[in-house]
């Protein structure tokens, strides 16, 4: 207990000192190998799995036997066999992990797999892609775009190899598999081999944080030195002229880019698998304490961060999330410490992941870059890990057990098969499993770090299902931008309605409003809060709405809009209302146009766009600003884009667009009827639907603000059939006073002692009471209580 109490009094501490100023921690993990993930309980369960001949565990030895012997790995090809470094990741844990699941019942196999794979580290990594004189293997920890890389001229001339401007650290990632297979095939490792890998990894570790030390030296040509962050030749040890100071690997502290949670990934496992064998250890463990307090943990848990769970990257870059998980989790099992207990983070992981996937339980909405086809295709790999380390940390959560579902139910891209070690370490084909549609989770995720927020009509994977999506995010969070704040996505069933443009960065090619045709900002200035600043759920309907014009500001540059408010209402099962107030800055230009994006050719038709997809169909009238310009383009193979241009450009434009999701056996839009207040403070739509008629209106101020005074509009409603109404974007917490008179004028007057109550999301729902008739009555005696009388005046109760 004492032990535990040192080491959180260790990790809850901010530490300012430089880095390797630290005394040793008071608890480290110092048992034996294996350390990493491997209890005594985990290899029992897997040793169990071999002896059932279990599905994963013939899937691994089977690869292994097929893959025994390979050759290439000692040519000094950072591609080989998979993409920068991932072939030596692969091999490297599928060998260490088989070898250690056959150490006792088949030692002579598990001995071969041990030499294959420390054949790989020495001959292969250490030696095979070293720079220099030196064991060192750089060559895999820096290969990016030119593959080997250097920041240092001089180095790079007498090496002959590439430059680039910054240093990479894309593949720590992968490199990760050199501390693992480290620590699972310690017993098998040289003394000599064991120093080797060691340095190496310490030598990796100070390179990522641009640290010079004994181990990160330079590189040794010819008894000459050359190191990174200088341009010329050094006479001797850190002895060069014209430092321009350190050269860190690629977004170093940026947790949200890949490259830094690749790069985390793999500093984090280092002194958990060195410790003990090395006095520099405690050093690299108080190092890495130190960054995940500060760069890794805040930023994570921050709303105006990445709090949420969702990658800002997309799941391609963000799934390098699933390995720092992993890490996490490393450090739990080698030193005991519960990291979780106050860190939600790794639940929103696996949250996110299902509340993201639409109908089919398989197709995900587009945001970042380079995260394969629009509304494509789930990722097996990242959902593995996330399931499979949340099943050990919350086995009782709902979404442990969807997540299981997700696992055995949902057919996966095969290139995104997890490898053969991860299936058998994390997948556990015993665990509960429950189907989203007879589970309790909500119907909305808002993942606060990324502005993306889901909405669907059920859980049920039915062709009916609905699903949308809305990222309302003021900043650009990463290195991948994709400029679509305000991108909204629609499927029905498996039927993708609403996309966009594969591939195109552009916020042309994104469902959002567009300043003068082109695509806002990056190098946003920092947001005090988040941009969603309005979000609720009912029973019936979803409601969110933020201010994404940080999104189109730059520090050094004019900005691109002055207003872009975007509101979303999802009205269950199938209708959306998407409301948007916007100011143009007139420095840059007044143009703005509205764009809906599709994978097939739509139809226009008056002020509607109508889209077929399969079995459903969509339906996307423009209410407001009338009369305005469409537009019809092509751009690229397979999709089709709509522009909707108010008539005439000026500074402040209001659109108000209602779209319906149905099936292909539906052939007209449900009708639709635009109006405003008569105090011209809110703007809505009178929805006709047959069966759930509603009024909905949005604060219409100009400046994006809500409405804090009365409220009159006048609608013609079915006495039959009384629509619900939604008064959105009102002061949070106002009491009002709701009359109509003659059936179609409603007054909703603020007053303190008023039935009607605005939530604290500035949402007023009610249906309508009944008409005020012979009102002269109450002129004549308003003391007496006509109301006790049966007349038919009453006040609507919240």
């Amino acid at each position: 207990m004492n032990k535990i109490f040192c080491l959180l009094i260790m990790f809850l501490s901010f530490y300012v000192s430089p880095v390797f100023a630290f005394g040793p921690p008071s608890y480290l993990p110092d048992g034996a190998h294996p350390r990493i993930w491997l209890t005594n309980e985990v290899l029992a369960d897997l040793n169990a799995k071999q002896d059932a001949n279990a599905p994963e565990w013939q899937a691994l030895f089977n690869w292994c036997e097929a893959h025994l012997g390979d050759p290439g790995y000692d040519q000094g090809t950072v591609g080989w066999r998979a993409y920068r470094m991932g072939g030596y990741y692969k091999y490297l844990m599928n060998f260490a992990l088989a070898a250690q699941v056959l150490k006792d019942d088949n030692p002579a196999k598990a001995k071969k797999y041990a030499e294959y794979a420390r054949n790989i580290l020495i001959d292969g990594i250490a030696v095979g892609l070293r720079a220099g004189e030196e064991n060192n293997g750089l060559a895999a920890l820096r290969c990016g775009e030119t593959l080997d890389v250097t920041t240092n001229s001089a180095e790079a001339s007498v090496l002959g190899i590439g430059k680039a401007a910054y240093k990479q650290g894309y593949s720590a990632r992968y490199l990760t598999g050199v501390a693992v297979a480290y620590d699972w095939l310690f017993d098998t490792l040289s003394e000599e081999d064991k120093v080797t890998i060691r340095e190496m990894l310490y030598r990796w570790f100070d390179w990522i944080q641009g640290f010079r030390s004994n181990y990160n030296n330079g590189v040794l040509v010819s008894g000459s030195r050359y190191h990174e962050d200088t341009g010329g030749l050094c006479t001797g040890i850190n002895n060069c002229s014209g430092v321009s100071g350190t050269q860190k690997g690629y977004s170093y502290g940026n947790i949200a880019n890949n490259f830094f949670s690749g790069e985390f990934s793999f500093m984090a496992l280092v002194p958990l698998v060195t410790y003990g064998d090395s006095p520099d250890a405690d050093d690299y463990l108080k190092a890495m304490r130190d960054l995940y307090d500060n760069s890794v943990k805040v930023p994570l848990q921050s709303p105006t961060g990445h709090n949420g769970g969702d990658s800002v990257e997309g799941w391609n870059y963000g799934s390098s999330y699933f390995r720092l998980l992993a890490s996490f989790y490393a450090v739990q099992v080698a030193t005991g410490e519960n990291l979780f207990s106050t860190f939600s983070w790794p639940q929103e992981l696996l949250k996110a992941n299902i509340h993201r996937l639409a109908a089919d339980f398989k197709s995900v909405p587009i945001y970042g870059e380079w995260t394969g086809i629009p509304l494509g295709e789930d990722r097996r790999y990242s959902l593995l890990t996330f399931a499979g380390l949340n099943q050990r940390l919350y086995p009782n959560a709902i979404e442990s057990k969807v997540g299981q579902y997700l696992l055995n139910n949902v057919a996966h891209a095969s290139n995104s098969k997890p490898a053969e070690w991860e299936e058998l370490l994390w997948y556990n084909p015993d665990f509960e499993e429950i189907n989203p549609g007879s589970s309790d989770l909500p119907l909305f995720y808002q993942a606060t770090g990324n502005g993306l927020v889901t909405t669907r009509s059920s859980w049920n994977n039915a062709i009916d299902t609905v699903f949308a999506s809305v990222r309302l995010e003021g900043k650009m969070t990463t290195d991948h931008e994709v400029y679509d704040e305000g991108h909204i996505s629609l499927m029905r069933g498996s039927d993708r309605l609403l996309t966009h443009q594969n591939m195109v960065r552009s916020s042309l090619g994104h469902n959002t409003v567009v300043f003068n045709d082109d695509s806002h900002h990056a190098n946003n200035p920092p947001m005090g809060s988040p941009a969603i600043d309005r979000l609720e759920n009912g029973n019936d309907y979803l409601y969110v709405s933020g201010d994404i014009t940080n999104a189109y500001k730059r520090i050094w540059k004019n900005d691109k809009a002055r207003l872009f408010r975007r509101s979303l209402l999802h009205l269950r099962p199938n209708l959306l209302v998407v409301f948007d107030t916007t100011q143009s800055n007139p420095d840059v230009g007044l143009g703005k146009a509205w764009y809906a994006n599709f994978a097939a050719e739509p139809a226009i038709e008056g002020n509607t766009t109508s889209i077929t997809i399969g079995k459903s169909r969509a339906f996307i009238q423009a209410v407001f600003p009338a009369d305005g310009r469409y537009t019809k383009t092509n751009p690229a193979a397979g999709f089709w884009r709509v522009g909707y241009k108010p008539p005439v450009e000026q500074e402040y434009d209001q659109f108000l667009h209602t779209i319906e999701a149905v099936s292909t056996d539906q052939d007209q839009m449900t009708p639709v009827e635009g109006f405003a207040s008569s105090n011209g403070n809110m703007r809505g739509v009178y929805i006709q639907h047959n069966s759930a008629p509603r009024v909905v209106l949005f604060s219409s101020i100009q400046t994006g603000g809500d409405v804090a005074g009365d409220i009159s509009y006048t609608v013609e409603i079915s006495q039959t059939n009384k629509p619900q109404h939604i008064l959105l974007g009102l002061l949070p917490n106002t009491k009002y006073n709701v009359t109509v008179t003659g059936d179609k004028v409603f007054d909703i007057k603020v007053d303190p002692n008023g039935g009607y109550v605005a939530s604290a999301q500035g949402v007023l729902t009610f249906q309508p009471p009944e008409a005020e008739k012979n009102s002269w009555k109450k002129l004549i005696h308003p003391d007496f209580p006509w109301e006790k009388k049966g007349k038919y005046r009453r006040n609507l109760q919240n």
